[in-house]
């Protein structure tokens, strides 16, 4: 019986893995999350922080996500589509006044890089 892994442990032998070993992820992959990104403002163009955006496919007007926009008003909406699927949001902060607002029903999701 030798130690067949680098973590210090040993092994059963070669037949049995190294249930230590750390995961490898080799080779190029697939990346099948996509993002709508964006900055929330309100009718002054001021950037709102805090507010949530709501992602909705156009075509089913099913829900893809949500996350709140950043002090900057900015934001990045993960969704699962496939490109070219069109999308609309709608975000709201709830104040004194409350602010909303939707986006057109047409926009695309992008690679985590805009590509």
């Amino acid at each position: 019986m030798g130690g067949g892994g680098n973590d210090g442990e040993g092994s059963r032998g070669l037949n049995y893995p190294d249930l230590f070993e750390p995961f490898s992820c080799d080779g190029e992959g697939t990346q099948t999350k996509r993002f709508i990104k964006g900055t929330v403002v309100d009718a002054s163009d001021v950037a709102v922080s805090g507010a949530i955006v709501q992602g909705f496919v156009t075509s089913t007007d099913t829900y893809v996500g949500e996350v709140q926009s950043r002090e900057d008003g900015s934001y990045d909406l993960g969704t699962e589509t496939i490109a070219g699927v069109q999308h609309y949001l709608v975000a709201y902060k709830p104040g004194s006044p409350d602010t909303a607002g939707t986006t057109v029903n047409t926009l695309t999701s992008t690679n985590v890089d805009g590509t």
